[in-house]
């Protein structure tokens, strides 16, 4: 590829993968991590993290409060299929943990779970061109309602192109069908850009705490032992409800944007244990009945949330 090309499609990522999170705030379907995996003695890894939602306040709905605790553990790897093409399979289990005041039951939900199986493809066509892609499988229900009915699944494909260490712009476009809703269109953004010692500006899905989402993050390299992250994600989560007095296998939504500081250490090179504390903002809960109908939707207030997350690579 000429040099010419490479630069437009430089500036052309650029735009995208900048303009990408206005447009998934409206429409994202969650999915999980899909930056190209580098190979390394270290293929596999085993993730957990946890973080709470402290007590916030639903708004317009009397005294009615709800906090939150997320868990999510995964375990994958990538297995080298021939010196261009790997294959990272990855299964994720999260849980998230709801308590409602008793003034919004029977409306709300308790426990919520969540078992996800996505399998990326890599191809590296060139010294600097990449295409992944690969299917994504989810059940996901308070209870065991996501073994009825809470079923979706599609998947994702896109390009990342690294001129260099320091720099890999990507986009990536996901189709993924929802519960009692349409096929979501997710653009995926994937930046990482080492543009300053000690600085680097990262941009696209990544996990916090016991959730994932979408967003940027400026990170400071303190040491090689040591980062701190700032920044900002767009969350949700949607799944089938179990039967509330007459809510019979409705649909739950809880959306939010936390924005935080987090502190990674790397004791060894194949540990690394990070914390993060910041605040969930724009939190909003929406119920549906099984025929799209809305039971409720309502925010709740901006309040304190923090966590923990941890990987061994081996």
């Amino acid at each position: 590829m000429s040099r010419r090309f490479d630069r437009w499609v430089q500036s052309l990522f650029a735009v995208a993968a900048l303009a990408a999170p206005l447009v998934a705030a409206a429409q994202t379907v969650d999915v999980e991590e899909v930056e190209p995996q580098e190979p390394s003695d270290q293929n596999f890894a085993l993730r957990a993290g946890y973080d709470h939602v402290f007590e916030s306040h639903i708004k317009n709905v009397g005294g009615a409060n709800v906090s939150i605790d997320n868990f999510q553990t995964s375990i994958g790897g990538r297995f080298k299929l021939s010196d261009s093409v790997g294959f990272t399979p990855r299964f994720i289990y999260s849980l998230g943990a709801y308590d409602f005041s008793d003034n919004i039951r029977p409306a709300g939900w308790e426990n919520i779970n969540t078992y996800t199986l996505l399998g990326l493809l890599d191809y590296k066509a060139n010294e600097h061109w990449t295409l992944i892609g690969g299917p994504v499988f989810r059940l996901s229900g308070e209870g065991a309602a996501a073994f009825n009915n809470g079923f979706t699944g599609g998947g994702l494909a896109g390009a990342v192109w690294t001129p260099n260490k320091d720099l890999s712009l990507g986009a990536g476009l996901g189709i993924m069908s929802q519960i009692e809703d349409d096929p979501g269109l997710i653009p995926i953004p994937i930046v990482r850009w080492h543009f300053a010692d000690p600085l680097t500006f990262k941009l696209g899905i990544s996990d916090l705490g016991g959730r994932t989402g979408l967003g940027p993050e400026l990170i400071w390299n303190i040491s090689k032992e040591v980062d701190l992250g700032l920044g900002a994600q767009y969350q949700r989560r949607r799944f089938r409800m179990d039967d509330h007095d007459g809510n019979s296998k409705g649909v739950g939504e809880d959306t939010g944007a936390p924005v935080y500081a987090r502190l990674t250490f790397r004791p060894l090179d194949q540990l690394s244990l990070e914390g993060f504390a910041g605040v969930l903002a724009a939190g909003e809960l929406t119920i549906q009945d099984k025929n799209g109908g809305h039971t409720l939707d309502k925010g709740y207030q901006t309040t304190p949330t923090l966590g923990l997350r941890g990987e061994y690579r081996f």
